[in-house]
């Protein structure tokens, strides 16, 4: 559902309506809230050239004088308006949206997911605000576009947030054709730990701010050594496939499907490197500026072990 809200400074002019309806085509917008048109009303084919392409509807506050004015449209084939009310400087619209026609109509596996602000039972929230009249309109919207509400398996929630506040707004929605296709598709959440939040430092804001900084340090390196970097495997296992295909090369010809995947195995080999080495290549980067500025002795050391390995002592030519 993509929205937008755009102050126009006037919609009485061709341009305008041009520069609307550009924005409207570029980002496939489905409802656009537009303010300060600066006009009574806003004319049918100017309103046209905001909508080009599809079907619309709109509401509008005239203007008072040479300023204010409100207009909002939207596109029917996602929206039906239920009811609106309009004052002088604003207006309110409820909208039913049109997913329940979209999921019911679509002929393949369909998946919904994301951030939908609400939530199906109370029990969703903890220590967070519920808005229990959102609750049934939201669980009405599920049963009637016949979606299967895909449960987590390894946590409750997917958000947390201070005061060991948790919700679960995140949420992912299948139709009956995507279970029947893959039955046995599983939800996790890796919603990272608070750990700021369990840090209970007492003090005044900068030493907190240090101390919790060291701590958070600490957690970080120990939380590296216990999930090592998988790029190191990842190249182990590529070299020894590289190296077991190579030699059956060596002995037959390979097929086509073992070619392909000798190629695809040394393109990978080569990301994996470049991976690792602009990794190690940032770790050099971080121990000298962590000890170059403040130590001339292991500078300097660095730059005489350059040196030496760009040194050439000798050339030899015909065992001369």
């Amino acid at each position: 559902m993509r929205i937008a809200s755009w102050n126009t400074r006037g919609l009485g002019n061709k341009s305008r309506g041009r520069t609307a309806g550009n924005l409207v085509n570029r980002f496939q917008l489905q409802f656009i809230a537009i303010q300060e048109t600066m006009v009574q009303e806003v004319s049918k084919p100017t309103l046209n050239k905001v909508w080009k392409h599809f079907n619309y509807d709109s509401i509008q506050v005239k203007a008072t004088g040479r300023s204010g004015g409100l207009v909002s449209i939207w596109r029917t084939d996602f929206f039906t308006l239920i009811t609106s009310l309009q004052k002088k400087h604003w207006i309110a619209i409820v909208l039913r949206s049109q997913l329940t026609k979209i999921a019911l109509n679509w002929p393949r596996p369909l998946c919904f997911l994301g951030n939908f602000n609400s939530v199906c039972s109370p029990k969703e929230r903890l220590r967070e605000a519920i808005d229990v009249n959102a609750i049934s309109p939201f669980n009405y919207f599920i049963v009637n576009a016949k979606l299967i509400d895909q449960q987590l398996v390894n946590d409750e929630f997917t958000w947390e947030g201070p005061l060991e506040k948790f919700s679960r707004i995140d949420k992912v929605f299948l139709n009956s054709l995507w279970t029947n296709l893959w039955p046995v598709a599983i939800l996790q959440t890796d919603h990272p730990d608070n750990k700021w939040a369990e840090y209970d430092t007492i003090g005044w804001a900068a030493f907190v701010l240090n101390k919790n900084l060291r701590l958070l340090k600490a957690d970080l390196k120990a939380w590296s050594v216990a999930n090592p970097d998988s790029a190191i495997f990842d190249l182990r296992f590529c070299e020894s496939e590289i190296c077991r295909l190579e030699k059956l090369y060596r002995q037959s010809d390979l097929s086509q499907v073992e070619l392909i995947e000798l190629v695809n195995l040394k393109k990978c080999k080569k990301r994996l490197m470049i991976k690792i080495e602009s990794k190690q290549r940032l770790h050099s980067r971080v121990q000298w500026l962590k000890l170059g500025d403040k130590n001339s002795r292991f500078f300097h050391l660095v730059s005489r072990i350059k040196q030496q390995s760009s040194y050439i002592a000798g050339m030899q030519i015909n065992n001369q």
